[in-house]
C-alpha cells in the first residue's frame, strides 16, 4: 500500500461533522461499532451510531494520498482517441462483470480506477484527490 497512513477505514461522524480514522471496526448484533481516534480530545473514544464507514482502495493519487471510497479526485484521463478532463468520487461498484473502485461523475458516467479481480489500477486515469463526498459535495458538479 503506498501513502503514509496504513489506516483500511475511515468514518464520517455525522454529528461532529468530521472525518476521523478508525482503528478498530467490531460487528455486533444488528449494528456495527467503530474505534476511531479522537484528534480533539486525545484519546480512543467508541462511535456505534450515526457514522459513515469508508474503506480505502489501496490505491494512492498523483501526490500519494491514499484514496478511500467517497474521495472527490479531479484529473485528466488519456486514451488512444485523446484526453479529457473528469471529476467524480470514489465508490464501490459490483454489477455483473464489472467489480471494484469506480470513479462516478454527477452525471453517472464512470471510469474504472482498480478492478477487484485482477488487482489492477489503469495507468491512463491520474488524478488527485480535491474533497470527499460529505464535506465538498459541490465539487462534483463541475
Amino acid at each position: 500500500m503506498t501513502g503514509k497512513d496504513r489506516f483500511m477505514f475511515r468514518a464520517w461522524l455525522e454529528n461532529e461533522k468530521q472525518i476521523v480514522k478508525v482503528i478498530a471496526v467490531k460487528i455486533l448484533a444488528g449494528h456495527m461499532r467503530i474505534t476511531y481516534f479522537n484528534t480533539k480530545s486525545k484519546q480512543c473514544e467508541d462511535c456505534e451510531y450515526g457514522f459513515e464507514l469508508m474503506q480505502c482502495t489501496g490505491l494512492a493519487d498523483k501526490n500519494g494520498k491514499l484514496v478511500y471510497e467517497g474521495d472527490i479526485i479531479k484529473g485528466t484521463a488519456v486514451f488512444s482517441e485523446g484526453a479529457f478532463e473528469y471529476c467524480g468520487s470514489v465508490t464501490w461498484y459490483s454489477e455483473s462483470h464489472l467489480i471494484g473502485w469506480y470513479i462516478v461523475d454527477y452525471d453517472g458516467g464512470g471510469w474504472e480506477l482498480k478492478q477487484a479481480q485482477a488487482k489492477i489500477s489503469l495507468d491512463n486515469i491520474t488524478g488527485e484527490i480535491v474533497g470527499n463526498i460529505y464535506e465538498n459535495r459541490e465539487l462534483l458538479k463541475i
